[in-house]
């Protein structure tokens, strides 16, 4: 912990720091013999901990703690030699820890420095947890187009002191891009997605401390850059390298560089702005932004957090319902949030189309095809829609079409299901899961359970547990196998558990059953 001592006398101030740094104590200790010397070294480096003595010529101790805590709030302990009311009462003002009288006693000496360095870790690690918070809800924030939120406002003035005297940046990082996923979808589309996972994963472990990031949406992460980028440069290329390694593309795009707080609302804007040459001058680049165009509102096609939200919610309305019906209140939240954001209609036309870009790679992924099978045939109208109401019955046509697409493959393999479960029932159920059965079928755990579900008419979870439970009472009746053995049988790996799920279906114990069965006979 950097910690700065403050006494014109050589004799203490050397005393002090033999001490400390004989100690066990981790710091990294900075001495100063004038008060002016110390106030310019604290407000560079602003150390957290500052020991002073109260007497000093030119600036006393107190007066200068004064200075330093206008500025930031370091932790204070003051010595002096004189025991004096005025000074103790200045002190108690400053919010000193401590007030220690010399002659020092070295063990109630450390045993105070102890204690400073317990109450700022303590703050330190509540500090961060707020900041934390407040971090996510201004990229959240910025991400989504509320340059003037609340949660903006008040980060920006948290890091205003960063932005004045390092400069900041904004940088938009893409990984999965779209040509590239739809052709690697084609190949092995749960490979992708464990992939890019391993990519950043590996990635973060090297992230520079001058960097703050946040995943915007699946593929997208914003990142905050203080200071010089050649540390984060030479970072974000070795993700652009794991990402080569691993079949994948990652682009970036980096906004200007400001000291001034008021134009840090435009970062965002520059930044994406930046990631679009990625469309036309082709992926695995940092691309910076040029040009004096920051006033320039970045299109709603962008709103990545909206896009992601939006995708998600209807992609899962789709896949988990069992009519197969459009699902119109998302579709119909998602127009009122559109009327609402008074976004341009070519602007709401670009927004649907990526839209619906999105939610067919998250159907590609769930249920294994290929691209075309979910394409449809009014999404090329999208863009000539030219009013809000004739783009949402298009956006709605095309959601149609493509759970049609859905329908039909399904019934394609329905057939097969049912039977590969059953027989992997029959030669050993303990062994038969979701993740089993699907990797068997060769299809995706997800698209299992829904095509389950629409093929049997009870979910997958419930058809394996009465399976079992028919299992272990037949088991129970014919046999003489301990019920820890039985249970072990049908893969669970406490008796106890399985005791109480049988209990609940059977409303008896194993044990129970048993005998009853026998008393029948």
């Amino acid at each position: 912990m950097l910690t700065m001592i403050v006494d014109n006398d050589h004799w203490v101030l050397s005393g002090i720091s033999r001490l400390l740094e004989t100690s066990d104590l981790d710091l990294e200790i900075h001495c100063f013999d004038n008060a002016q010397d110390a106030i310019a070294f604290a407000l560079k480096h602003r150390p957290p901990l500052v020991i002073a003595d109260v007497e000093m010529p030119g600036c006393n101790g107190l007066e200068m703690c004064n200075k330093l805590r206008n500025e930031y709030n370091p932790r204070l302990v003051i010595i002096s030699a004189y025991d004096r009311f005025q000074y103790a009462q200045q002190a108690i003002s400053l919010g000193v820890i401590h007030y220690v009288l010399k002659p020092i006693r070295q063990n109630e000496f450390l045993d105070v420095i102890r204690k400073a360095i317990e109450i700022i870790e303590i703050e330190d690690e509540s500090k961060a947890k707020q900041t934390k918070i407040m971090e996510t809800k201004f990229f959240l924030d910025i991400a989504s187009g509320r340059m003037n939120s609340v949660a903006v406002d008040e980060y920006i003035q948290l890091i205003e002191p960063q932005i004045k005297s390092q400069s900041v940046s904004l940088c938009l990082m893409h990984i999965e891009n779209h040509a590239m996923l739809v052709s690697m979808m084609q190949k092995n589309p749960m490979k992708t997605t464990s992939q890019n996972n391993y990519i950043i994963e590996e990635a973060i472990k090297e992230c520079p401390t001058s960097v703050s990031f946040y995943e915007i949406r699946h593929g997208y992460y914003l990142f905050m850059i203080f200071g010089n980028h050649s540390k984060f440069i030479e970072w974000i290329n070795g993700i652009f390298q794991l990402a080569k390694d691993n079949d994948c593309i990652a682009s970036a795009g980096i906004s200007q560089k400001t000291n001034d707080k008021a134009k840090f609302r435009d970062l965002y804007n520059q930044a994406v702005r930046a990631l679009q040459r990625e469309f036309t001058d082709g992926s695995g680049k940092v691309y910076y932004y040029s040009g004096n165009q920051s006033d320039y509102l970045v299109s709603k096609k962008y709103d990545l957090v909206h896009l992601h939200s939006y995708s998600t919610l209807i992609t899962n309305s789709m896949v988990f319902s069992a009519s197969f019906s459009c699902p119109n209140n998302e579709i119909d939240d998602l127009f009122d949030y559109i009327r609402k954001s008074n976004i341009k209609q070519n602007d709401a036309c670009l927004f649907c189309k990526e839209l619906l870009l999105l939610i067919s790679m998250e159907l590609m992924y769930i249920m294994e095809s290929k691209p075309s099978e979910f394409h449809s045939l009014y999404e090329e109208n999208l863009q000539s829609s030219r009013t809000l109401s004739e783009l949402k019955t298009r956006f709605e046509a095309c959601i149609e079409d493509i759970y049609k697409n859905i329908h039909k493959k399904m019934m394609t393999k329905s057939d097969s299901v049912k039977l590969v479960v059953d027989k992997m029932l029959r030669d050993d159920c303990g062994l038969v899961s979701l993740d089993t059965v699907a990797d068997k079928l060769n299809i995706h755990p997800t698209y299992l359970s829904i095509l389950f579900k629409e093929t049997v008419g009870v979910n997958f979870k419930t058809y394996v547990l009465e399976y079992k439970i028919n299992k272990a009472m037949q088991m129970l009746v014919t046999t003489d196998i301990p019920v820890y053995s039985i249970s072990d049988k049908l893969g669970y790996m406490d008796v106890t558990h399985f005791s109480r799920v049988f209990k609940k279906q059977a409303g008896m114990t194993p044990g129970e059953y048993r005998q009853h069965a026998s008393q029948k006979t």
